[in-house]
């Protein structure tokens, strides 16, 4: 990813903090350099097993989450640690329902 075009962009506008209109101006910005992005289906690829938060290859933390449901992509373990006991709940039956059938 270091050739990304987010590199040496302000890093809030891909982790917004809250949901102001700032932050989701920001977030519009930064969607908007990922569609110019040379690396923007590496990124995602990769977000989709390993990222819970933030902006990755243009989406947003919800719209991976779709993505992950819609094609049965479970994150790796090392993403679960970060997530509330809620999430890696839904993701921990995914995986079973992926296994079972």
């Amino acid at each position: 990813m270091k050739s990304g075009a987010c590199v040496g962009r302000p890093t809030n506008w891909w982790f917004p903090e809250d949901a102001s209109s700032t932050a989701k101006q920001n977030s519009r910005n930064a969607k908007a350099i990922c569609r110019e992005c040379k690396v923007v289906d590496d990124c995602l690829e990769f977000s989709l097993r390993h990222e819970t938060h933030g902006i990755w290859g243009g989406l947003s933390e919800t719209e991976r989450e779709q993505k992950r449901r819609q094609y049965g992509i479970q994150l790796s373990d090392t993403a679960l640690v970060g997530m509330s006991s809620t999430a890696r709940r839904a993701q921990r039956n995914m995986r079973r329902k992926n296994i079972n059938g």
